[in-house]
Formats: C-alpha cells, structure tokens, sequence
C-alpha cells in the first residue's frame, strides 16, 4: 500500500528508474503527490500493473510506458462505501453506458460516474468544461464516441485549455461506423511551457 506520500518532482507514491521491465501486482497506490509527473507511479521503463488500485492521485496516476495486464482500477478519489478495497468509481454505474447529456450534464460526470470499459455516448452539442482540460478520463478505459458524426459533436477547450487529458480509449471493432467528435481550440503546451 502505497497511500498519502508527497515527493517534490517525479512518482509520489513510487519511482521507478532503470529500462528493466517490472510488474506491479496487487497493489494499492491512494492520495499520493508529486511536483511534476506520476502521483501514483512514475517510471521510465517497461512496466506492467495487474490487480492494482489507483486513486486520489495528483497530479496523474501513472507517467511513463505502462501496460495493461486486466483487473486494474482508476479512480479520481479514494471513496470506498461497501470498504471492499475497491473505490466507488472501480464498479460500473448502471448498464455501463453512460449518455451525455441524457443522463449526465458534462463529460467529465458522465466519466466520474464510470467503471473500467464503460461507453461514454456524447450527445450533438458543444461542450467545453473547466480547469485545465475539458475531459480528464484520470487514465480510464473508456469507450468515449459521439452518438451522431463529429461535424455536430464538438469538444471545445475555447483556447484557454487541453481539449483531454489522461486519455485512453477503448475502440470497439465490431462497430461498422466509427463516430467520433471534433476537437477545436485546444490548448496544448510543451515542456518548455511554450504554446503550440
């Protein structure tokens, strides 16, 4: 258990350096805190997370390559009601397909609301959130897609913010149509803190 630790740059809850390749199993890495990259993790080098909770961790969960062995979970907090180990977030809501704006006003509660692989289905409209970023799956697997076609779904960071953050989707092949949306007036930045 790797739970409320701070380190002032890299991986608040571990650091892992090296090109070896390691696996992490059965792991919980909770409330942890760093300064630039990986919260919960960082690592430069293969790593693999099997059976591992991350949650509550800032500024991101996991920095660096890293692979997905199945039974994971992330969550943007820790809140565990039924204390079976695994944060609310980590069960799926309902029938796992999350509507935009049906059944959830923002994008981004419609994927707090979420378990892993669940389907975030997004309404024709304009949608542009707040902070930094417009959607911040937190490191999800999610199948997130437009219900119509990209030209009447727009996700707009209005210039002032990155239009995703901390995306992973799931892609379904056996959809014959791939909907998508449109991105428009993202702000990126680099490293050098240069706007792109």
């Amino acid at each position: 258990m790797f739970d409320g630790n701070t380190a002032g740059r890299f991986g608040g809850g571990l650091r892992k350096e090296g090109g070896e390749a390691c696996t992490i199993t059965t792991c919980f890495f909770g409330n942890n805190t760093c300064g630039t990259d990986g919260g919960g993790v960082y690592t430069n080098g293969a790593t693999t997370l099997f059976d591992t909770v991350l949650c509550g961790n800032a500024p991101d969960h996991m920095y660096g390559p890293w692979t997905d062995s199945g039974g994971n979970c992330q969550a943007f907090t820790c809140q565990d009601d039924d204390d079976d180990g695994w944060p609310n977030e980590c069960s799926t809501v309902g029938d796992g397909v999350h509507e935009v704006p049906g059944e959830y006003a923002t994008i981004q509660e419609a994927i707090i609301a979420s378990g892993p692989n669940d389907e975030i289905l997004i309404g024709p409209g304009t949608y542009t959130g707040e902070g930094n970023s417009v959607v911040d799956s937190g490191g999800k697997n999610l199948w997130i897609h437009s219900s119509d076609r990209a030209a009447v779904t727009i996700i707009d960071g209005e210039g002032v913010r990155r239009v995703h953050k901390n995306l992973r989707l799931v892609f379904d092949p056996s959809q014959s149509i791939k909907r998508t949306f449109l991105a428009r007036s993202t702000l990126s930045v680099s490293r050098k803190g240069e706007t792109q």
